[in-house]
């Protein structure tokens, strides 16, 4: 049926799981951020010391006009197959992404109500809020050093940023060090390659790697190094290097949304 929602898991279109399914509304509740605080010494108010993000979550409420009982469990239980995803997207964020998991899966209440509307809640644990599909990428020529800017989308803070760093051929990198916003990273004896660069990546819980080739250089890191390279969201990033050797660096980041 038609209807002027839509909602898509890993790219399948919940409309096309069955003809008699038609969404009736979204709803979103934003990422919702909660402080720690203190007293302040010998006066009135509070400080902040230390903040957390609770995920965001996506309602979806949808009908399945289907008639026959056995029929509408059967399709009741291909929705609960689409729920079980993990990246969500819907027709009211284009170009958006959500990593979640059901919360509320999708369950027929009662036979005998063949059209009453069905819910299905996701929530956002790891990734905790909507983030650009396509990331903003900037590529900076080789060279023992470089500089230039980067805009990133969104209005939800910082967001952590992915490089790959590939010397020269021939070449090979130990000492770089690269500055995003206002961290910095800076490497020592990494032994990286052209055929085994530097990447610095995130996978779907936000976990970090730093590898060169099959190799974790997670200990090449200097102790004042930050732990993520940041940038803030909705702004224009200042980004720079150095390198020991010339080398092309690549940035790619996603803007997140509340």
């Amino acid at each position: 049926m038609i209807s002027r929602y839509e909602a898509y898991m890993d790219g399948i279109a919940l409309s096309s799981v069955h003809p008699e399914l038609i969404i009736l509304d979204i709803s979103h509740n934003p990422a919702n951020k909660s402080y720690n605080t203190g007293m302040l010494a010998n006066r009135s108010g509070l400080i902040i010391t230390g903040e957390t993000q609770q995920g965001a979550s996506v309602t979806i409420l949808f009908e399945l006009h289907i008639y026959s009982i056995a029929e509408r469990q059967i399709a009741i239980q291909e929705v609960q197959r689409w729920a079980s995803g993990r990246i969500l997207e819907t027709n009211d964020r284009e170009g958006q992404q959500l990593y979640v998991r059901c919360t509320q899966m999708p369950k027929i209440e009662s036979a005998l109500k063949w059209t009453e509307p069905i819910e299905m809640t996701f929530t956002a644990f790891e990734r905790a809020s909507w983030e650009e599909k396509t990331p903003a990428v900037l590529a900076l020529d080789a060279g023992t050093s470089g500089s230039g800017s980067l805009f990133v989308p969104g209005n939800n803070g910082k967001t952590v940023v992915e490089i790959e760093a590939t010397p020269a051929s021939g070449s090979t990198l130990d000492a770089f060090s690269i500055t995003v916003w206002n961290t910095t990273m800076t490497f020592t004896s990494l032994g990286a390659t052209n055929a085994n660069p530097l990447k610095i990546t995130y996978d779907d819980r936000l976990i970090q790697s730093i590898m060169c080739g099959t190799t974790s250089k997670m200990d090449k890191r200097t102790g004042a190094s930050a732990d993520d390279l940041l940038a803030e969201c909705g702004a224009v990033n200042d980004v720079s290097f150095t390198a020991g050797v010339s080398t092309a660096v690549t940035l790619s980041v996603r803007g997140v949304w509340l």
